[in-house]
């Protein structure tokens, strides 16, 4: 039994020169009969293609809270995206597949920052409304706790804290 070179066993050797004269038949042929070697989409189709997976991309983060799940969702997405448009090329069609993966990237870095940011302000908002609620009861206690929380914020939630406070006056 002979043994395989590569993936696959040809029918018969070819040399190289009849590879390359096959080559240049394709592309010569593909001149004269004024043919694309790879045929593309319309720039607005193209468009509507990356648009999609930054619309995915936005649908992960959204969805899925954890980092970990994130980012394995956006691989095995990308290895869908990569492996798909691969395929499309082997039959003759070009899809962009750089701008969608930088896309899909790009809106789940942005869409989790988003996100992170308005939980901070959320949670910020509602401890200080918890804060001044409790003043009303206990003013000590919630002095000193309203201190350490503007201690613990930045500078623009520690001026905002420090106004609530000089309008409880306590």
């Amino acid at each position: 039994m002979a043994r395989r070179k590569g993936l696959f066993r040809s029918p018969a050797k070819m040399p190289g020169v009849f590879i390359q004269a096959n080559i240049t038949s394709q592309i010569i042929s593909s001149a004269i009969d004024n043919r694309p070697l790879l045929r593309t989409y319309n720039k607005f189709i193209e468009s509507l293609w990356i648009l999609l997976w930054g619309i995915i991309g936005v649908i992960i983060a959204w969805h899925l809270r954890s980092i970990v799940k994130i980012l394995i969702y956006i691989f095995i997405i990308s290895i869908i995206l990569i492996i798909f448009c691969y395929r499309v090329f082997i039959v003759g069609w070009w899809l962009p597949l750089v701008p969608s993966l930088l896309t899909l990237i790009a809106t789940v870095i942005t869409a989790v920052l988003i996100t992170n940011k308005q939980r901070d302000r959320f949670l910020f908002q509602h401890t200080l409304k918890l804060l001044i609620v409790k003043s009303q009861t206990e003013p000590l206690i919630s002095r000193i706790a309203l201190e350490y929380f503007k201690r613990s914020e930045n500078k623009d939630n520690s001026s905002f804290i420090e106004k609530e406070i000089k309008k409880l006056s306590i």
